[in-house]
């Protein structure tokens, strides 16, 4: 037939060239397969049929299959094909459960064969245990007396090791003394009595309550500044031997700071560089903002003075803040040397007057060959410390360490532990003692030279009166030889050579203060 787009007689070897003529050509294909496809379900039906369990449905047993089988031979071999694959499962099922029995049996002849060991593991060790602690009381007391004989040894070469560090810092300390030339000087009293006096370097060690009797000179100053600069030096080099750590800080003298001064204990140890007492306090180093972030913005501590450059009644005069500092200052290196002392044995520091005489201290720690009051046990609650001696405690060894308990225990039953006690008591005697500086102590013979003086006898005024202040005067004459006479008294007087101008008052110390 023509085609009527392309005008050609389409055929199987006719070559295409248009839509319409390919169409065409298709169509038988078309048709055959959809034949196919629809014997195919026919046959797929009738072979499901053959092979349901409710038999083979609208199919006749007498029906010829394709191939020239019955229906019934079909059905007949589908039922042996379905009987055998239920066999053959219920043949691997067995297998399977054969084969889980035969490993559980294995399982348990392990664990019976386990079971069997670990019961004769037990009885061994049963056994072992019966023979073991047989003699388990023997062994183990000499186990036991091993280790502590090892513990005593290792403690008793620790203990003999710490008694050689113990003399080293002693011997250490007394030649410090020795070269810092601390001596006692004893001389009789007027009274009968024995005077002892301490000397550092040569300058004299005052006792804290005699500073304003004996400070009355310049040279006297000058003289006691001297004797403290070496005590600070000596105590500082004597606590770095100890490896003890002084409650209140002392800062030598070493560029820019030519004296020594101390600080509170409160404020002591801050590692942080404090300019000398007077001059400038500024610290600033950058006017950057990036500077002024990294400075420290806390006041800075407050050293006290270990110097003086003037007498004491004048400092207190002139300048009471001064002379109050430079009191803290002596106070708390007095107070320091007593905490030492008490830190390493010297007990008989418990009361701030023990605590003022500080060469003595100084003299009794350092300079003493003997010391019997070190050589006890110290019992405090239920602390007790061995004996203390000279570089027994420091904070620079494990072996009596001075912040263990006991030693903390030993320290903290001291009537002393805190400075304000000393300080409150030093100043307020040193303030007591000034107000009596105008006062003077005279004797006998003053009594008769000041009698014998031409200044100081009555003037008459009027000549009517005459004879009547003539007897008056020579009855108040007498009547002051008479007390002089009796004993001495005290007397408010001018200073003999300021009479002139009459304007400060001369202090005359007691005949036994030397």
């Amino acid at each position: 037939m023509e085609c009527g787009i392309c005008l050609k007689n389409g055929g199987p070897e006719a070559s295409l060239v248009c839509a319409a003529c390919t169409r065409a050509s298709l169509y038988p294909l078309r048709v055959d397969h959809a034949t196919a496809l629809l014997e195919k379900a026919q046959l797929d039906y009738r072979i499901a049929s053959l092979y349901s369990p409710e038999g083979p449905g609208d199919i006749a047993e007498n029906d010829v299959l394709p191939g020239g089988i019955k229906a019934s031979d079909a059905t007949n071999c589908a039922r042996l094909e379905r009987i055998q694959t239920e066999q053959a499962a219920s043949e691997d099922r067995i297998n399977l459960i054969t084969e889980q029995a035969e490993s559980l049996r294995k399982q348990m002849e392990e664990v019976k064969r386990e079971i069997s060991e670990r019961k004769s593991a037990l009885v061994q060790r049963r056994s072992d245990r019966a023979s073991i602690s047989h003699e388990i009381e023997v062994r183990r007391t000499n186990t036991l007396e091993t280790v502590q004989k090892g513990i005593q040894r290792t403690s008793h070469r620790h203990d003999k090791t710490h008694g050689q560090i113990i003399n080293a810092r002693a011997s250490l300390c007394q030649e410090a003394a020795s070269l810092a030339d601390l001596k006692q000087r004893r001389r009789k009293t007027k009274d009968g009595g024995v005077r002892e006096d301490y000397f550092v370097c040569g300058h004299a060690l005052l006792d804290l309550r005699d500073l304003n009797a004996k400070i009355t000179k310049l040279d006297h100053a000058n003289n006691f500044t001297a004797a403290l600069i070496q005590t600070a030096g000596l105590l500082v080099l004597c606590s770095h031997y100890l490896h003890v750590r002084l409650p209140a800080e002392i800062t030598l003298p070493h560029k820019d700071y030519p004296l020594p001064t101390i600080f509170h204990p409160q404020s002591s140890y801050t590692a942080r560089e404090v300019p000398f007492p007077g001059t400038n306090t500024s610290h600033s180093s950058s006017n950057t903002p990036d500077g002024s972030r990294t400075l420290d913005q806390r006041p800075l501590p407050k050293p006290r003075t270990l110097f003086i450059d003037r007498e004491m009644a004048k400092l207190a005069k002139e300048d009471p803040a001064a002379y109050s500092i430079f009191v803290e200052g002596v106070s708390l290196l007095a107070w320091d040397i007593a905490w030492l002392c008490r830190s390493q044995g010297l007990l008989t520091i418990n009361s701030w007057e023990e605590v003022c005489p500080f060469g003595r201290n100084l003299w009794l720690l350092f300079a003493t060959s003997s010391r019997p009051i070190l050589g006890k046990d110290v019992e405090q609650g239920k602390a007790t410390l061995p004996g203390l001696t000279l570089g027994h405690l420091s904070h620079g060894t494990s072996h009596s360490f001075l912040g263990a308990a006991d030693a903390e225990m030993h320290m903290r039953t001291w009537s002393l532990r805190s400075p304000v006690k000393t300080l409150d008591r030093v100043k307020a005697h040193l303030q007591a003692d000034l107000s009596r500086l105008e006062w003077e102590v005279l004797d006998e013979r003053e009594w008769d030279e000041a009698a014998q003086r031409k200044d100081e006898e009555a003037v008459l005024v009027g000549a009517s009166r005459k004879v009547g202040a003539e007897g008056h005067a020579g009855r108040e004459s007498k009547e002051r030889d008479e007390k002089g006479r009796n004993a001495a008294g005290w007397m408010k007087l001018r200073s003999r050579s300021d009479d002139a101008t009459g304007a400060n008052v001369k202090s005359v110390p007691d005949s036994d203060t030397g």
